[in-house]
């Protein structure tokens, strides 16, 4: 996945990615006091003004060679504690301390907001689609790199459906399909 624009404007951040396995751009509006990433390294190749009435409204940075910044071992210990709600939304947080799930959904779900990990991939390439069965799904992961056959990406689903509740999984087996609801 390839970060390819930073918008900056009174409302906050917006990340733009190239989804190249889509053939789309995704942009993802961030208000200031969201933002969800401790950091991240980028090349800035330009920087474009828009000027409306004389009035700066916005700035556009094109990146490229982006990579983020790899969290500490305590950090990636911890698992319901101040890094979930430094990484991810506040509902989600609350989702994950109102129930009693499985130790690894606190990992996986701060994988989703992570641009370098496979969880975030996945959530990307449905939010991207809107709808994709598993087999597709499973082959566009394997184009990027990744093992089509990991747990990961059946532990991914789960926190998608059921902790951050944007996905809805019909169907079984080879005829699983998963759909974008963004709640």
């Amino acid at each position: 996945m390839k970060l390819s624009e930073l918008i900056f404007n009174k409302n906050g951040m917006s990340i733009r990615t190239e989804l190249p396995i889509i053939g789309e751009m995704l942009t993802e509006p961030m208000p200031y006091d969201k933002l969800s990433y401790d950091g991240f390294n980028i090349t800035v190749t330009s920087i474009e003004p828009l000027i409306e009435d004389g009035v700066l409204v916005e700035l556009k940075f094109k990146v490229s060679n982006t990579g983020s910044i790899k969290p500490t071992d305590n950090e990636l210990i911890s698992s319901k504690s101040r890094n979930i709600s430094e990484r991810i939304p506040q509902k989600i947080v609350m989702r994950l301390e109102e129930h009693n799930w499985p130790d690894h959904y606190a990992r996986f779900t701060r994988q989703l907001y992570n641009p370098s990990t496979a969880p975030y991939l996945i959530r990307m390439i449905i939010k991207g689609r809107g709808s994709i069965n598993d087999t597709d799904l499973r082959d566009l992961l394997e184009k990027q790199g990744y093992s089509k056959t990991s747990g990961g990406i059946a532990a991914s689903i789960n926190v998608l459906e059921n902790v951050t509740q944007e996905v809805k999984v019909e169907g079984k087996a080879k005829n699983k399909r998963y759909i974008w609801v963004d709640k």
